[in-house]
């Protein structure tokens, strides 16, 4: 049974790529590219599940303009997923932004995200709740 967090839109993949940018060129003025490498799925009634990102129909990889707050990617059917930032700031070392998902029309599947990249090791945390569910993505990412 696949589960399905389609709305939540983060474009949170565009492939596995190697390397990690110096934290002086992760600053957030260029764009990113980033790859997920494990997801995870927690609920009340099941506990936490360890998944893929086809799984939860996002893209593997994605692009993040942390200029614009905007995420962006594509699934394997070719659709185009894009999710633009509420609130986006550099913290800590980190870059972080922040938004929410209205979801499709007439399905309670509406969701918030949050992701962060830590700026000196490029190694990425994304994390979206919906109803009763909680979603992490961990990966890395790299200037495009």
């Amino acid at each position: 049974m696949k589960t399905y967090l389609r709305q939540f839109t983060l474009p949170v993949c565009l492939g596995l790529l190697a390397g990690s940018p110096a934290s002086a060129d992760l600053d957030g003025s260029q764009l990113l590219i980033c790859s997920v490498s494990e997801v995870y799925e927690c609920n009340l009634d099941d506990g936490c599940m360890d998944l893929s990102a086809d799984t939860v129909e996002i893209p593997s990889m994605f692009r993040i303009d942390f200029g614009k707050g905007k995420i962006t990617g594509r699934l394997d059917d070719g659709s185009e997923r894009e999710s633009l930032a509420r609130h986006k700031e550099t913290l800590e070392n980190k870059l972080v932004m922040q938004g929410v998902e209205q979801g499709y029309e007439g399905e309670r599947d509406g969701s918030a995200w949050s992701v962060t990249i830590t700026q000196d090791t490029a190694e990425m945390a994304l994390t979206a709740s919906a109803d009763e569910t909680g979603f992490v993505f961990l990966g890395s990412c790299e200037i495009e």
